[in-house]
């Protein structure tokens, strides 16, 4: 399998193709056992997704753990399906890119898929980003009106990512949005038609914020049909090999470098706790990967990153001039600090 990547100089003409080439043998072989049907296991506990999906970044072609394996396998099944799908997780576990699976897994493949982050746009632009607004329709609107996502998204996937953190007025729209299918720009009088496929993402407990009162039961039911949650990276460590192989391919792709990963850090990673998950695993990796002056990066080099045990406590380094009732009452200090 072979990628290309132009790089442009500054008239916008290309300098040159960074190119990336795999060896999809192994691929093959199950693509032709299997067809398109992915919801088998291969016998070598790994998932071979088809070449389409393959370039899905941070997640490469091999999904090994059995949780994630199920994880994707359902989102490919939902994806035949124009049903509005609830993707959960937490944060950095690669939920926006389970919602591109979907889309590039169902019939919507060759038509748009938007994403939009409803908590990083202000409350009161949101539902012009939404549903877009007519000529005129406020102080300072565009003399041209503007087209929203929505429409922009017709007969695709909208992905409303950080959905949780919508407004009580803007669920009641976007519920009436979903079930109609019809929606009215800020100052229109006229329903405008789409055909889109919702995909909600989240790192909140909706039901929690629906017993608060902080999400709407009704759009939550609407949303909750086909539930999708995302294992965290301390739930998949057997998979935190295949991440380092892959980020290092990444970032010497990026980089135009020849670095890799000695087994020992291998080893050494697979024994912290990540509560950023895989960006988080991603993050370090990079920072090793600029900091690290040689080829080959071991463990050592771990001394550039700060990292949390699996217990959740900073590692602390024995002064070899403290006592041991020192020791054990620094570690009291930082239990208590903690809990």
């Amino acid at each position: 399998m072979v990628t290309g990547s132009p790089v442009l100089d500054e008239k916008g003409k290309i300098a040159y193709v960074i190119v990336n080439l795999r060896d999809i043998t192994k691929l093959n072989e199950v693509r032709k056992r299997l067809g398109d049907d992915c919801s088998e296991d291969t016998g070598s506990g790994t998932l071979y997704l088809e070449p389409g999906l393959a370039d899905i970044p941070d997640y490469g072609i091999m999904i090994h753990n059995s949780q994630m394996k199920e994880c994707v396998q359902k989102a490919v099944r939902v994806a035949q399906f124009d049903t509005p799908v609830l993707i959960l997780g937490e944060s950095g576990t690669g939920k926006t890119k389970l919602a591109e699976i979907i889309h590039r897994s169902s019939t919507r493949v060759k038509r748009p898929l938007i994403s939009i982050n409803c908590g990083a746009i202000p409350e009161n632009l949101l539902e012009s980003e939404l549903f877009g607004y007519e000529r005129g329709a406020f102080t300072g609107a565009d003399t041209r009106g503007k087209i929203g996502q929505f429409e922009l998204a017709d007969g695709g996937t909208l992905v409303l990512d950080e959905i949780a953190e919508l407004s009580l007025s803007l669920q009641v729209k976007l519920l009436k949005a979903i079930e109609e299918r019809k929606f009215l720009r800020i100052g229109g009088t006229q329903l405008q038609d789409v055909d889109i496929r919702i995909v909600a993402v989240t790192n909140q407990d909706l039901r929690r914020m629906v017993d608060d009162q902080q999400f709407r039961k009704d759009l939550y039911y609407r949303l909750c049909v086909l539930p999708i949650t995302v294992p965290s990276l301390r739930e998949r460590k057997d998979e935190i090999p295949l991440f380092v192989r892959y980020f290092f391919d990444h970032f010497n792709s990026m980089y135009r470098t020849h670095k890799s990963p000695d087994h020992t850090l291998i080893k050494a990673l697979g024994r912290h706790n990540y509560p950023g998950n895989v960006r988080e695993l991603k993050n370090i990796i990079e920072h090793l990967f600029i900091m690290s002056p040689e080829a080959l990066v071991t463990a050592d080099n771990l001394e550039f990153v700060t990292l949390k045990p699996e217990n959740g406590l900073v590692e602390m380094s024995f002064d070899k001039h403290s006592s041991i009732k020192d020791y054990l009452e620094e570690c009291e200090k930082r239990l208590s600090l903690r809990y």
